[in-house]
């Protein structure tokens, strides 16, 4: 907050990291969050988003929408099995985190995007997923300078070694794309 980001942006970049970091570590957060707010004396009510009257199928079509929009066409892990556990937490997935979470206002694209790629470099991702990440970044609009500018600020969070893996898989992709 010291920088300019308002409670509601704290809480929504929180509520964006869920599905890349966990549910204990996002309610640590919140916990946290509040604390402050109230030590503070920041009045803050987060405003109810999730329209709980949505079927759950028109979420997973937002959610497909909104991952192509994202990411392009790049779903990962399908099985031909539609009752397999994979699949269904694929499901799941494109459900709530790009049709639910995703559409919340507060957070542009290219803010989610920068959430994604902080959380993956901070955890070591060095699969296909960190580049489809990168790609989908440079989809929403983020340039390669901000792209690498993003793993020099999580370097002290997640160690060299992760910001460097990260920064390589990013060169990659620029060079693959011509850019």
């Amino acid at each position: 907050m010291n920088v300019g980001l308002t409670p509601e942006e704290v809480v929504e970049v929180f509520i964006q990291l869920t599905f890349y970091v966990g549910v204990p570590a996002v309610e640590t957060a919140m916990r946290t969050a509040k604390e402050i707010f109230e030590e503070q004396g920041i009045q803050f009510t987060p405003n109810q988003v999730y329209d709980s009257s949505q079927s759950v199928e028109s979420l997973y079509q937002r959610g497909v929408a909104t991952h192509q929009e994202h990411m392009g066409d790049t779903f990962e892990y399908q099985s031909d099995d539609p009752d397999a556990e994979e699949t269904q937490l694929e499901r799941l997935i494109t459900e709530y985190h790009w049709g639910a979470i995703y559409n919340r206002p507060t957070l542009s694209a290219k803010d989610r995007a920068l959430c994604a790629l902080s959380a993956m470099t901070i955890m070591g991702r060095y699969d296909r997923q960190i580049r489809n990440r990168i790609e989908g970044a440079l989809r929403v609009g983020m340039s390669p300078s901000e792209i690498m500018e993003v793993f020099i600020q999580v370097m002290l969070y997640g160690g060299y070694f992760t910001t460097r893996a990260a920064m390589r898989i990013a060169r990659s992709v620029f060079t693959e794309q011509g850019i």
